[in-house]
């Protein structure tokens, strides 16, 4: 895969602004193509899926051969980057129950895939409303997860974009590697002094607003960052 055509997609996503993104972090689609998508694929032989699509990708980033029974059958998989992975998170009104779902992040200096899950699983776990309420989730804990290997497991060794031919996986192409990152933001609780002498005193201060910073702070790090 050439950085040229890494890069072209990664502009184009970014212009369309894919409705299926969400905006957890300060570039979910670099964050999501240069980790999850990129790893997703190296891990299973594929590649991953450049195409311009204005319209998203349908939480399809790539499909896989699986024979968990007798017969092998094509599964769509989605995988979520996550910059604090403590929870595999998707979209209550995205997930899909027939889909796979993979939850990856940053890892030493690479990227690393840390588990997965059926979506019809995913849909039996709580959900949450998350970042402010600008979305309802079904959240998993990352050690709560299925582990890849069992999934490498039953991979036949064959891989397709979403409505193109199969391929055969190609374990030669070199392992993703993870660009100089920024320092993370570790998030902070609101502060009451600073408020107190905002809003010039105690009983001044607007509690609601307060309280809606306080459990943003807890939300972030409970879940962390994903795309």
């Amino acid at each position: 895969m050439a950085d040229d055509d890494f890069k072209r997609h990664l502009n184009e996503r970014r212009g369309q602004n894919y409705a299926s993104t969400r905006l957890w972090n300060k570039d979910p689609d670099k964050l999501g193509m240069e980790g999850g998508e990129r790893m997703l694929a190296w891990y299973f032989g594929a590649e991953p899926d450049l195409r311009n699509r204005p319209g998203g990708d349908k939480g399809i980033d790539l499909e896989l051969l699986l024979c968990f029974e007798k017969k092998p059958e094509w599964s769509e998989w989605d995988v979520k980057t996550a910059n604090k992975p403590g929870f595999l998170l998707v979209n209550t009104k995205d997930i899909k129950p027939h889909r796979g779902y993979a939850l990856c992040a940053p890892w030493a200096s690479t990227w690393e895939l840390l588990g997965w899950e059926w979506g019809y699983k995913l849909m039996l776990e709580p959900s949450e409303w998350w970042s402010g309420n600008d979305a309802l989730v079904h959240y998993k804990a990352r050690y709560r997860l299925e582990r890849m290997d069992t999934l490498k497991g039953v991979y036949c060794g064959q891989w397709r974009h979403h409505g193109l031919e199969a391929r055969p996986a190609n374990y030669n192409q070199p392992r993703p590697e993870l660009p100089p990152q920024p320092e993370i933001q570790r998030p902070k609780p609101p502060d009451l002094q600073e408020w107190i002498a905002k809003y010039g005193g105690y009983w001044n201060i607007p509690w609601k607003e307060y309280d809606d910073a306080m459990r943003l702070y807890h939300e972030k790090r409970r879940f962390g960052d994903s795309e």
